[in-house]
């Protein structure tokens, strides 16, 4: 099996040869150091540290911005940057497991590849924000509930009540008309499930 030194070496520019830029599978993919470990096409060998995005703003990773994380097994192209043959990037990818936008306090936006959809952010704001805000499930649940339990206690009360027919000591009674009791809300009467704050 060739070595990483060797395999690096086939990259570097000869007289006559130029050889920048190689192909490989991924083996593996370190989202929070966004580097993956790239096998060669051509030799085997097994390149630790591949970088996942071409500019890195002076080592900081947590500053790298729109990044494409590659399905684990997906076909590669791996370059140089500055000559540099220790300093590996991906430039090219087959397969893209998700893909994400680092700032530099987090992971902002992550979108995988079954298309699920998860943003982190103080403040999200579509349609111009002309609707409010989207109420949180818990607490509406609770406010409804509340006021459903108040309004069954009142049916409740007024069904059990009977009123005796004036100037008949012991007449026939008037009993109110039944009233439905409302059936009390769960939270996935409510719950938009492709919607999760």
């Amino acid at each position: 099996m060739t070595t990483i030194k060797e395999a690096v070496k086939g990259m570097v520019k000869e007289p006559g040869y130029s050889a920048d830029l190689d192909r490989g599978t991924v083996l593996s993919v370190n989202k929070t150091d966004c580097t993956c470990v790239v096998q060669l096409v051509s030799n085997d060998a097994e390149l630790p540290d591949v970088k996942l995005k071409t500019i890195i703003n002076d080592g900081d990773i947590s500053q790298l911005g729109f990044v494409l994380y590659p399905a684990v097994g997906s076909f590669v192209t791996v370059g140089r940057i500055d000559d540099d043959n220790t300093d590996l990037i991906l430039v090219d990818i087959t397969i893209i497991e998700s893909i994400g936008l680092d700032t530099s306090t987090a992971l902002k936006l992550l979108i995988d590849a079954s298309g699920n959809f998860n943003l982190n952010a103080n403040l999200m704001t579509f349609n111009n924000g002309k609707n409010g805000g989207i109420p949180l499930l818990n607490p509406l649940t609770a406010i409804l509930l509340k006021q459903q339990q108040t309004i069954n206690n009142l049916i409740t009360a007024f069904q059990s009540h009977t009123h005796p027919v004036a100037g008949a000591s012991t007449g026939p009674t008037i009993t109110p008309a039944p009233a439905t009791i409302t059936p009390l809300v769960k939270t996935s009467d409510i719950e938009n499930k492709s919607i999760v704050q």
